[in-house]
């Protein structure tokens, strides 16, 4: 609902800039960031990668960051199940190619449905680290979250503003829903 008002706050002003500075003096809104459907998030560096509808996520990281994900076989990443015996081969042939291992992952829809974004960290998970992300709106993931996966030993929880503020759901291992928080995440946090 604030999302809503905030756009129609910004639409407002943006027609009110117009008319008082004249038709010859319009000013461009900024540009607004398509939402992609899958995201990574190194969860030490902060470095992100997103992908559209449709694209191997697992691969693009891989091909585009050196970065091997691993995860449990048959977790769903960005709507595909994932099989490690398919990025072997490319992983084998790349030079320095980093290990990263999922310790979350935040989905779309309920019951770990839809486009995901997953943070990965160290093998041992979140015995010694603690991971997250405190702005979703930056990679196109601000109030769309709906369910959640833990692996490595971490919990997850959202909170409804950035840096981890306001209302949240969790610290837990998995969320099939997130009750009053459904797309109402701005910020993601794990820990052990």
């Amino acid at each position: 609902m604030r999302r809503r008002i905030a756009a129609a706050i910004t639409a407002l002003a943006s027609a009110a800039a117009l008319t008082l500075t004249g038709p010859g003096a319009a000013v461009a809104a900024p540009p607004v960031r398509d939402a992609a459907n899958s995201c990574w998030v190194d969860g030490i560096t902060q470095e992100s990668l997103c992908v559209d509808a449709g694209v191997d996520l697992v691969a693009e990281v891989l091909r585009q960051k050196g970065v091997k994900i691993s995860a449990p076989e048959g977790t769903k990443i960005g709507g595909k199940p994932f099989r490690a015996a398919e990025y072997e081969v490319a992983a084998r042939s790349s030079v320095g190619v980093q290990a990263a291992y999922v310790v979350s992952i935040v989905y779309e829809h309920i019951n770990y449905g839809g486009g995901s974004t997953v943070i990965t960290g160290v093998s041992s998970g979140c015995s010694y680290y603690s991971y997250g992300y405190p702005r979703l709106s930056a990679i196109g993931w601000s109030g769309r979250v709906s369910s959640f996966r833990s692996f490595l030993n971490c919990r997850t929880a959202v909170f409804d503003y950035e840096n981890y503020a306001g209302p949240g759901y969790g610290y837990v291992a998995n969320a099939s829903q997130l009750g009053s928080m459904n797309d109402r995440a701005d910020s993601w946090r794990v820990a052990r």
